[in-house]
């Protein structure tokens, strides 16, 4: 084994390094690489002082402002009813979506009424009953504050019926007390 001569250093090198940047003999390479404490408290400090400050523009800012109400749509009753001789399903149209649990059902007992409130939003009232293979009849109804307003037939093998009627668009009007 050779031994080997130590390297001279430029004062250039010297130089540049200020006397904490200076590896001390016995250290290691990880404890040479500090994470500078305070710039970390100060962006720790930093990131604190711009929550409270949002929060609390939010908090006196916001209070001037009303919450917004979403404006209520009158409602008008509406009474489905299947009459007939044979099983049927029936299926009813509420706004945007099914007004039955499960959307279709099968009446065990004919007459079937069903009597729903919904919003005066112009989607109009429906009402679908289909027969079943072994035919027969049924007739659906609907009637709108207690009018009828629809009225359909189904008949034969699968015979289908569709009750539909204009939306009212308010709630009925109000008779005066005697």
């Amino acid at each position: 084994m050779t031994p080997t001569k130590p390297t001279a250093t430029t004062s250039a090198e010297t130089d540049s390094e200020s006397p904490s940047e200076r590896p001390e003999a016995g250290t290691s390479a990880s404890s040479r690489h500090r994470t500078p404490r305070p710039l970390i408290i100060a962006g720790i400090g930093l990131l604190a002082l711009t929550a409270g400050v949002l929060t609390l523009t939010l908090t006196l800012f916001g209070q001037d402002q009303e919450p917004k109400k979403t404006a209520k749509l009158p409602t008008y009753d509406v009474t489905y009813t299947v009459t007939g001789t044979t099983k049927v399903s029936v299926s009813v149209s509420k706004g945007n979506g099914p007004a039955l649990r499960g959307g279709t059902l099968t009446p065990a007992k004919l007459p079937w009424t069903k009597h729903i409130s919904m919003p005066a939003d112009g989607t109009p009232p429906t009402m679908d009953i289909l027969l079943g293979e072994k035919g027969g009849h049924a007739e659906c109804t609907l009637s709108i504050h207690g009018r009828p307003a629809s009225r359909s037939v189904a008949e034969g093998t699968f015979g289908r019926a569709t009750c539909s009627a204009p939306a009212p668009t308010t709630a009925p009007p109000v008779s005066p007390s005697p």
